[in-house]
């Protein structure tokens, strides 16, 4: 538990800091999504969902920051659970005038993971990740992306 207010701490005051800048617009999205195990050789088929909020600059151009606190829960012979406050880049390939925007970025940071079968549990502290497509209008954001835990998630968000 001391690791996971830890984490969460040091997540806060990242953003905290990102507030303090002079920088144009920053903007959250929420989004949610349907997770699909990859299929690797540690696990059977397993499916899920995620959500999560991303901060960052929407009108920014090429590279910029990008960071996310999100949720990731899947399922099969055991329950796999992630809490990850992650952070890194975004890049832009088109202006910040286009009316569909398209992005990649790549993020990483503290996770704390919790996996649960029929007679066992395991909680541990360990590095989180994210990186994905994704294209945003004005209003909304969808995307693909590969998270934490082995899963591939099918992203729609809505900026607020």
């Amino acid at each position: 538990m001391k690791r996971l207010i830890l984490i969460l701490f040091i997540f806060v005051s990242s953003v905290s800091i990102l507030f303090a800048q002079e920088d144009n617009l920053k903007q959250f999205t929420i989004t949610a999504g349907y997770a699909k195990g990859l299929n690797t050789f540690d696990f059977e088929d397993f499916h899920g969902f995620h959500i999560g909020v991303n901060f960052y600059k929407p009108k920014a151009e090429g590279i910029t920051w990008d960071s996310q606190f999100s949720f990731n829960v899947s399922n099969d012979y055991e329950t796999r659970f992630s809490i990850t406050p992650l952070f890194g880049g975004r890049v832009y390939f088109n202006a910040p005038d286009s009316k569909h925007r398209f992005f990649f970025n790549l993020l990483t940071g503290p996770a704390l993971y919790h996996f649960s079968g029929s007679d066992y549990y395991e909680t541990r502290l360990d590095i989180g990740y994210a990186g994905g497509l994704h294209m945003t209008t004005d209003k909304l954001q969808i995307g693909i992306s590969i998270e934490s835990i082995e899963v591939i998630v099918f992203k729609f968000g809505f900026h607020l």
